[in-house]
């Protein structure tokens, strides 16, 4: 179940920052790394034929061509956003063009209300076009990372698939707006409007010691299994426990990678752990408690590093 606001809080990026607000870029991966991203929005079976835009100091550049009709990238319309995203052919052809543009803006520092404007302007005059059929762009990575203007955080989204819907307004479709129960809503309303549903967790794996249950008065877990069914996953992070006040998940990170996610223990590896002007060196055996207010991360990972992760179930956060 999604908390409520869940929904709307992801798509406020058109409101966080004003014209004069000072310049700030959006942060550069590096290229390997963020065509990983990029492709971990997609299906497995798309990601191999699919296009791929890496982020650089002028804007977007192809960095791989595609065989299948899809576009992956790392979506950025705010300087501390990134939405990993794949569009079919269709969003390719009219949404994608508007979104390789936004990047362009952004670098050269512009607010986000001015790329906003500069974006309705070209739909405006026909620059840009509305999708012309009925199709669909996924978001199914763990790591669409949100900045929300009401809380001034970093959100994790979770995973989910849009289908375009221009001009559609929740209203149209009977929407609350906020995604709680699973009910899709409307995004981005206007030409390059998106009709969002959440893609529901996977259901526990068999081989887990002991499933998730929030009516068991006590639940035990084998780390080295949970390792295990992360790979097997094919995904970085893999939540394990979900009860009304806690969620718990194991997450993975290469060596040289950095992290986005909020992280408490560390079972493998060294890193430093960024809390808004804080570093924390960690290593097996370190806990590190990250308020909901704090932007953090992880970077200089020398050594792959595997994570236990510990999340408050506060509606601001998740």
């Amino acid at each position: 179940m999604i908390s409520a606001g869940l929904g709307a809080g992801l798509f406020l990026h058109a409101q966080n920052d004003t014209a004069g607000s000072p310049a700030r870029l959006p942060e550069l991966m590096p290229r390997d790394e963020e065509i990983a991203l990029a492709l971990a929005a997609a299906p497995p079976h798309l990601r191999d034929g699919a296009a791929v835009y890496v982020l650089e100091s002028k804007g977007y550049v192809l960095a791989r061509k595609g065989t299948n009709g899809f576009t992956c990238l790392v979506h950025r319309d705010h300087p501390m956003n990134q939405k990993p995203t794949c569009w079919d052919r269709e969003g390719s052809e009219t949404i994608v063009p508007a979104v390789l543009r936004e990047g362009e803006l952004l670098m050269q520092g512009k607010s986000a209300a001015e790329v906003r404007a500069e974006i309705k302007k070209g739909f405006d005059e026909g620059k840009y076009i509305p999708p012309r059929r009925p199709g669909v762009a996924y978001m199914l990575s763990n790591g669409n990372r949100n900045f929300n203007r009401q809380t001034g955080t970093v959100n994790i989204f979770p995973p989910h698939v849009m289908f375009y819907a221009p001009n559609l307004t929740d209203t149209d479709i009977g929407s609350t707006g906020d995604g709680e129960g699973g009910l899709p809503f409307i995004a981005y309303q206007g030409p390059h409007g998106y009709m969002i549903t959440i893609v529901p967790p996977p259901a526990a794996d068999a081989n887990m010691t002991q499933p998730t249950n929030s009516n068991s008065a006590a639940q035990a877990f084998a780390i080295d299994e949970l390792h295990a069914r992360r790979e097997k996953s094919g995904e970085s992070y893999l939540q394990f426990l979900k009860i009304p006040s806690m969620r718990m998940g194991v997450y993975s990170l290469a060596a040289g990678a950095e992290d986005k996610h909020e992280v408490y223990y560390v079972t493998k590896g060294r890193a430093t752990l960024r809390v808004d002007s804080q570093e924390f060196p960690v290593q097996p055996g370190s806990i590190v408690f990250v308020a909901a207010h704090a932007v953090h991360r992880f970077h200089s990972i020398t050594e792959p590093l595997e994570v236990l992760v510990f999340f408050s179930s506060a509606p601001a956060r998740h």
